[in-house]
């Protein structure tokens, strides 16, 4: 049997290719399965961001229109937490003067894009629910 630091090594040559999710740290919360997929897809933000980085990659100020009420500060954070986890990609792109950073899915991501697509057409039929349009 190993150590908890040997099986929560995250330097898995899986992960580097984009191919697996990072582990998450076991928590009494976390031992279920769907308990965890909760852990990285819960909150606000999580989903409508890993929607709309499912129809193409998207710069940053794309997302915050995209999300309009969302601050910088959290649209930061969401964004830090799902590329920690494996869901998404941060790279940055010069541009003139400025650099504009790009965010797209990681094979990871693109894996939950149906079950996003699932909930959307559920939330769909719940009463008092307008389709927005892109």
């Amino acid at each position: 049997m190993s150590n908890s630091r040997e099986a929560h090594d995250h330097s898995t040559s899986s992960y580097e290719q984009g191919t697996t999710l990072r582990p998450i740290v076991p928590t009494p919360l976390t031992r279920c399965p769907l308990a965890s997929a909760m852990e990285v897809l819960g909150g606000k933000w999580r989903a409508p961001l890993l929607w709309w980085l499912g129809q193409s990659p998207r710069h940053f100020g794309e997302l915050r229109r995209r999300l309009p009420d969302i601050s910088a500060k959290v649209l930061t954070q969401q964004l830090r937490a799902l590329e920690e986890v494996g869901l998404l990609a941060r790279s940055e792109e010069p541009s003139g003067r400025v650099t504009r950073v790009r965010y797209k899915l990681l094979p990871a991501g693109i894996e939950l894009l149906p079950l996003l697509d699932q909930l959307c057409a559920w939330g769909a039929t719940l009463p008092g629910v307008k389709l927005e349009t892109e």
